[in-house]
């Protein structure tokens, strides 16, 4: 510990020494000019009396943080160096808490979708017409904002992985958050030369196809075909298989040092409020950031190679401390040191070294792996590969044996066994699985399985961010391929069928059997929140059960969101709440008994947590002749609009429907 401690302090008088010679010089230019272009997009800053500015880079990207505040209220907004704003959160403290209600009488998801759009246009103008805006979610019966997904676009086609989201409050007049991964300075493929979708069909089937494997469940191990070669892909241009060459980011990252407090400078004219202002003079007085990246490498404790380039580097405003701090990482080849630094005075405050990989350069010895294999399992393994198990592949000194049954592999179990250059054995692992086999007879042929994948899981045209070469720290290309839609594109082997699409399965809200209808227009309304039963048919005269009715209450009522009927495992579910919450008592539990008009009454009041008023005896006088119990149930459901009756009668003892179920909670959501 002593021996640290002296060492820190040898490199705190060694960085003294040093600070003398630095320039003082702040680089408060180039973030007052972005923050001029943020300024003309989010408006007027005048309400916040504290301003935080700050700017990190990553593999030669920059990204620019500015943080507003006062007591009550904060802005956060991150653009990049074109001013593209990435992101933008909004807090207002100073509003009182609303007690959300469930209701329908709110803006339209639909409606909403269109502002968010709009506000979307305010703060990056220059690229909304390139951003589509999607939900597949119901509407939210809580009237407490909304939220989108977002997509670039280049030329009309989705840009793989440059995506976002925005929330919106619930008049969708303000941007509460908001989040884009956006690639610039990237040059796209040419659309107009991509091949057709035929010649790309028949190139991934040629190229790159589907492999035959088994996959266990349990006991059982089932055929599936999956895609043989994931990450790579037909190039729309050539026709050839591509695999896009990923950044080559730093191994390590201080995440805490990044994102705890990415804030740094602004200024230069009368558009900045006094505490923009207040905090360029502040960056004025720090060190440049060549002066803070020489200070380290030049420092000779630290031994930082000459070729090493900085990977990342960010300004760090503490808030506790009230100082700014450089966070600075450098990287060659199977190095990298990450040091943090006061930006003022460069005092070395945190510094590690790392190594990506051992000293050693790995030999190949796959005959003495397999060997040790067979030694090691004898039950399952055969240095011949003759057994089960057989020789797949090595990576570094890690050897891998893979299951087969039927000449059929079975990814879920392997063998892996890593040696060092002496032929010890460093590390071991067998995973086997005793199970029932799927005869591979009858199975789909590979072009049929190909076709099958493609006609369910989609296969069109995207850009692919990527780099032109290795090595490279940042995106300069867009890549133009063909891709499926649905990412899970593993189908059964037999069928045909992807695993995540089903027939049964349907949206809610789409029916075949309520045109007509006295209920058609409240089941359609209702559904658009996902509240009714899944499939084609509503069968809305059909009489409702105590489960699906207690189902319905809790969704809407108590949860505010939708409810499938026809999955058994939500009825359960939402029916256990129902009990639990005393809609329905132990002494009342009959899961599938049909509902009266005088119990659904009960059953609501309670939902709403009305009972103890409603169980009030001698104040209400009941509207309906018939009604000699549950009086102050029914009363007051009926003043509220919920019920109604005929003819001067509520008949309590009837049973309900689908659609009187649905005409109820309707009632109650649209007050």
């Amino acid at each position: 510990m002593k021996k640290i401690i002296s060492f820190m302090l040898i490199i705190a008088i060694t960085l003294s020494l040093c600070v003398g010679v630095l320039g003082a010089s702040g680089e408060s230019d180039e973030v007052s000019h972005v923050l001029s272009l943020v300024k003309e997009r989010i408006g007027e800053t005048e309400e916040y009396d504290e301003f935080i500015s700050s700017v990190s880079e990553n593999g030669g990207v920059k990204r620019y943080t500015f943080r507003w505040s006062s007591s009550e209220k904060n802005l956060n907004v991150t653009a990049s160096e074109s001013g593209v704003i990435l992101s933008y959160n909004k807090y207002d403290n100073s509003k009182p808490h609303e007690k959300l209600k469930p209701t329908i009488n709110k803006m339209s998801q639909g409606e909403a979708l269109g502002h968010a759009r709009e506000l979307i246009g305010k703060i990056n103008p220059d690229i909304i017409s390139d951003l589509r805006l999607t939900t597949d979610t119901y509407d939210s019966l809580f009237d407490e904002g909304f939220s989108f997904r977002i997509q670039r676009l280049y030329h009309g086609v989705d840009v793989v992985g440059d995506t976002g989201y925005i929330r919106v409050n619930k008049d969708a007049s303000q941007i509460e958050s908001f989040n884009l991964n956006f690639t610039e300075n990237v040059k796209f493929d040419e659309l107009s030369e991509s091949i057709e979708r035929d010649a790309a069909i028949a190139g991934f089937k040629g190229k790159l196809g589907m492999v035959l494997s088994y996959k266990l469940d349990k006991d059982k191990a089932n055929l599936q075909y999956s895609l043989k070669e994931p990450g790579k892909y037909i190039s729309a241009i050539t026709g050839e298989v591509v695999k896009p060459i990923k950044p080559e980011y730093a191994f390590y990252k201080n995440e805490a040092a990044m994102d705890s407090a990415m804030m740094g400078s602004a200024g230069g004219g009368s558009q900045f409020t006094e505490a923009e202002l207040k905090n360029l003079e502040v960056m004025n007085t720090l060190l440049s950031r060549a002066d803070a990246e020489a200070l380290i490498k030049n420092n000779e404790i630290l031994k930082i190679p000459s070729e090493a380039t900085v990977s990342y580097f960010n300004t760090n405003y503490n808030d506790f401390l009230k100082k700014y701090f450089y966070g600075i990482e450098f990287f060659h080849k199977d190095f990298s040191a990450y040091a943090c630094i006061d930006a003022k005075d460069g005092e070395l405050i945190t510094f590690n070294r790392y190594d990506k990989y051992e000293k050693e350069e790995y030999k190949e010895n796959l005959s003495l792996a397999r060997k040790l294999t067979e030694t090691l399992s004898p039950k399952h393994y055969k240095a011949d590969d003759s057994k089960k198990f057989r020789f797949e592949k090595v990576e570094g000194n890690t050897y891998t044996f893979l299951r087969y049954e039927n000449d059929i592999p079975c990814f879920d179990n392997r063998i892996y066994i890593t040696l060092n250059n002496k032929g010890d054995v460093l590390s071991y692992n067998i995973s086997f699985t005793e199970a029932e086999f799927e005869s591979p007879e009858g199975v789909l042929s590979h072009d049929a399985a190909c076709d099958s994948m493609i006609a369910q899981c989609g296969y069109g045209l995207y850009y692919i961010p990527a780099c032109s070469e290795e090595g490279m720290k940042t995106c300069d290309i867009g890549i133009l391929v063909y891709d499926t839609t649905n990412k899970n594109t593993t189908i059964d082997a037999q069928t045909g069928k992807n695993y995540t699409h089903s027939e049964e399965e349907g949206f809610i809200g789409i029916y075949e059997d309520i045109e007509g209808h006295y209920a058609e227009e409240i089941i359609n309304v209702l559904g658009a929140y996902g509240i009714g039963f899944e499939g084609k048919k509503f069968e809305p005269d059909k009489i409702i059960t105590q489960e699906e009715y207690a189902a319905l209450l809790v969704s809407a009522l108590t949860y505010g969101e939708g409810i499938n009927l026809n999955k058994a495992d939500k009825i359960i579910s939402r029916y256990t709440t129902a009990v639990r919450d005393g809609l329905v008592t132990e002494a009342e539990k009959d899961e599938k008994a049909p509902v009266t008009r005088g119990f659904a009454a009960v059953m609501m009041i309670r939902a709403l947590g009305f009972e103890e008023v409603a169980s009030l005896e001698g104040i209400y006088l009941s509207e309906f002749t018939d009604v000699k119990e549950n009086i102050g149930y029914i009363s007051i459901l009926k003043g509220m609009g919920v019920v109604n009756g005929f003819d001067g009668k509520f008949n309590p003892e009837r049973n309900i429907t689908r659609a009187d179920a649905m005409i109820m909670i309707y009632n109650y959501l649209s007050k």
